[in-house]
Formats: structure tokens, C-alpha cells, sequence
């Protein structure tokens, strides 16, 4: 790849985005001619079409289609080499690209980087909120450094290391009859309709949940989804139903919504530290410790 093409790159993921020569050369603080050579130029270097152009203005074609998420990686990454530049010049000479769930960034996340910053500052650090599928793939392809997800076994050369470990409570509204209760039990909530998150975005923690109801003997019912526990949560609120939730979420109590202890709730992991083992810095290493003391 010639990397003189990264800048017509970004021109056509603006073209892609906007779907308008125009508006993307407005954005671009270009005028449309020299924004449609440029991308005239790109076509020929790599000998395919990419926009289908008509009055109305212009759509992908299936080439276009096809590059343009690598495009988006490729241009992401640009932006963070560019960043970790201008960190370096300022003295942060260790940068880390860190993808996290939602609940991770309260807990242990909120704390730790606060922490990081007087115990560690020149280290640079970049959070992409992600849910824990994304995050996992986004290690494989190298897009981020680490990872804060809900996970326990991961595949090589991942690496694992939970860092917080809770029981759970049940989410619901003050009205819930089962508000009344101190706790409540797997049994009180046969008849719930309950609100989780998909099992192919954090298996282990979907299995941690459905292994309670199984122990019981009981069906699972989650008719409602939501990628995260903040979204869970949010959606309780809405009064669609309850959500099973890691207890510490108990500090985040608003008043649409109560938390109740889950009875004989084993202990699960709801933040785990993944890593490509190959891939693994001192840093890197020294930024989980922080956040494992915080």
C-alpha cells in the first residue's frame, strides 16, 4: 500500500458517509472538482469503481461496500498514531488503546485510571466503550491493546485475568411487589419477565445468570435485551421488566429504579482484564496492576 493513498482514503470515507460530493467537500473545506479527481485517482489505483454516481448523487458499489470498514480501521488508526505523536512530544511515552463495557468503566475503571494518572502519567490512555464481543474481536484484529469485559475463558493467544468478582442483585421498579422483600430468590422470578443481554455479546455472564434458573429448575425468560447493563437498567426504568445485575450497581441506585440482594447468588465474574499475549508490555502490565488495587 502507498500511504500517500491514506488522505484519498479518508476522501472517500467522507464521499461514503455523506453519499454527496458536495457536502463531503464542504466538510473537507474543498470544492467538488478537485474532491472528485482525488477520488477518480483512488479508482484507478486499485482498478475498481467505488461509487455508483447519478444526479441524486452517489451510493457505494459493491467494491466500495467491501473496502470501506478497512478503510474506517486503517483511518482510525492514522488518527491514533498522529495522537500518540503529539503525547510523545509531551511526555507520555506509553500509550494504551483500551476498549471496556459500560460497567466497567464504574467499576473498576473509574478509580483505576484516576489512580493511573498520579501513579503512572506517562502513560497515555484511549477508552472506546465496547460490549465484550466487539472488544474480543477488536484484540484479534489489533484495533485495541486491552480489553475490561465480561468474560472468564477466552481462546489463545488471549489472555484472561478477571479482576472483579460479585454476586448479583435483581433491578426493578419501586413498585415491584418484590420491592417489599430484604432479597429475592431465583423462584420469585418465574413469572418475570426478565431483561438481559444477548448471549453472543458476553456469554459467560449470560451463562452465569442462566445457570442460577437452572439450578432451580426453573425457564429463563429475558424477552427484553440490551447490549449493556447500563441499557438493562435504563429499560427496567421503562418498567419492561427486571434485570439481574452485578450488586455493586447498588451504588448507582436512581430513583426509577430498586435493587434487591439475589438470594444464594454465586459469585461472578463481572470485569475481566483480556489481552493478546503476544502483544503484552510492561505498560500494559503495570496499568492492569493499577487498576486491579483500585
Amino acid at each position: 500500500m502507498d500511504f500517500r493513498l491514506i488522505r484519498h482514503l479518508y476522501y472517500f470515507q467522507m464521499v461514503a458517509e455523506e453519499c454527496h460530493f458536495g457536502r463531503a467537500a464542504e466538510r473537507l473545506g474543498l470544492t467538488q472538482p478537485p474532491l472528485s479527481a482525488q477520488i477518480k485517482v483512488l479508482e484507478r489505483v486499485l482498478g475498481v469503481e467505488l461509487f455508483e454516481r447519478s444526479r441524486a448523487g452517489v451510493r457505494l458499489t459493491q467494491h466500495g461496500e467491501a473496502i470501506l470498514p478497512a478503510v474506517k480501521r486503517m483511518i482510525q488508526q492514522s488518527e491514533r498514531l498522529e495522537s500518540i505523536v503529539h503525547l510523545t512530544k509531551a511526555g507520555q511515552v506509553h500509550s494504551l488503546s483500551v476498549g471496556a463495557v459500560t460497567s466497567a468503566m464504574f467499576r473498576p475503571l473509574g478509580k483505576g485510571m484516576q489512580r493511573a494518572k498520579v501513579q503512572f502519567p506517562e502513560l497515555s490512555v484511549s477508552l472506546i466503550e465496547m460490549d465484550t464481543a466487539d472488544a474480543l474481536r477488536a484484540l484479534e484484529t489489533d484495533e485495541i491493546d486491552l480489553a475490561f469485559v465480561r468474560t472468564e475463558t477466552v481462546t489463545e493467544p488471549l489472555v484472561c485475568k478477571p479482576i472483579v468478582c460479585e454476586k448479583l442483585a435483581v433491578a426493578m421498579w419501586p413498585e415491584h411487589p418484590l420491592a417489599e422483600k430484604k432479597s429475592v430468590r431465583v423462584e420469585d422470578l418465574a413469572k418475570e419477565a426478565l431483561v438481559t443481554c444477548p448471549r453472543e455479546i458476553s456469554p459467560a455472564y449470560f451463562d452465569a445468570i442462566l445457570y442460577h434458573f437452572q439450578q432451580s429448575s426453573l425457564p429463563f425468560k429475558a424477552p427484553h435485551y440490551a447490549k449493556s447493563i447500563a441499557s438493562q437498567i435504563a429499560m427496567v426504568a421503562c418498567g419492561v421488566g427486571l434485570a439481574i445485575v452485578p450488586l455493586s450497581f447498588i451504588d448507582f441506585t436512581a430513583k426509577e429504579v430498586v435493587y434487591r440482594p439475589l438470594e444464594n447468588s454465586e459469585e461472578v465474574v463481572t470485569t475481566a482484564a483480556v489481552w493478546n499475549k503476544n502483544r503484552e508490555t510492561e505498560a500494559m502490565l503495570r496499568f492492569i496492576s493499577i487498576i486491579e488495587a483500585s
